[in-house]
């Protein structure tokens, strides 16, 4: 299919929209939850690690975020500041990586978590790391190796039926591109690294064993 009708099959307002929706911050949220409660049958238990997983792979990446942007803009606040902060300077998802994954996994064992759950992040991380080294020199969809590294954690949890993001990954794309924030080899980039090194971490880890 021409590059001219692939960009012609979705408006640039359903392509922000979709983008914005299935962001991997919030596609990891229902990622971390179906893997917790595959784990702790109990929905008490269920919602605490998923809440214990979350909580610090959010918050030590959003104030350092905040804290830069107040640095960068005089005491205001950019819009759409981790965006900005890593296209400005790739490294700084380096920084990024560190923020999200150490306090996450380190938390997660510490208070003694089934496994799947620290696995499963240690996964996320590299995929993380990966992306980010990859693009200090190219610039391969954040997007996607993330959302793919999530749709291959739950398929080592769930099996077959754990491929729920599956139709996601294409539309994710397409708004990407749409965007004209990736090429087509760029989001094909992210997809082989997410399947890539989160499948080589999860079948070395166990994940779902």
């Amino acid at each position: 299919m021409p590059v001219s009708t692939i960009k012609m099959a979705m408006a640039p307002r359903y392509a922000r929209m979709i983008s914005n929706i299935f962001h991997p911050w919030a596609m990891l949220v229902p990622t971390t939850a179906m893997t917790a409660c595959h784990v702790y049958k109990e929905p008490i238990e269920c919602t605490k690690w998923t809440v214990l997983a979350l909580l610090p792979a959010f918050v030590f990446p959003f104030f350092y975020t905040l804290l830069r942007a107040r640095a960068q803009s005089n005491g205001g606040i950019h819009q759409k500041v981790s965006r900005s902060l890593v296209r400005d300077d790739p490294g700084q998802l380096l920084i990024l990586t560190l923020l999200f994954g150490a306090p996450a996994i380190l938390i997660l064992l510490v208070l003694n978590s089934a496994p799947d759950l620290p696995i499963m992040f240690t996964g996320f991380t590299a995929v993380m790391l990966a992306t980010a080294l990859v693009n200090l020199r190219y610039r391969a969809s954040f997007h996607i190796s993330m959302i793919t590294s999530m749709q291959v954690a739950l398929l080592f949890v769930y099996g077959p039926i754990g491929l729920v993001f599956i139709p996601l990954l294409p539309i994710i794309g397409l708004s990407r591109f749409k965007l004209g924030e990736h090429t087509l080899k760029q989001i094909l980039a992210g997809l082989t690294i997410g399947i890539v090194v989160s499948g080589v971490v999860f079948l070395i880890l166990g994940l779902g064993q």
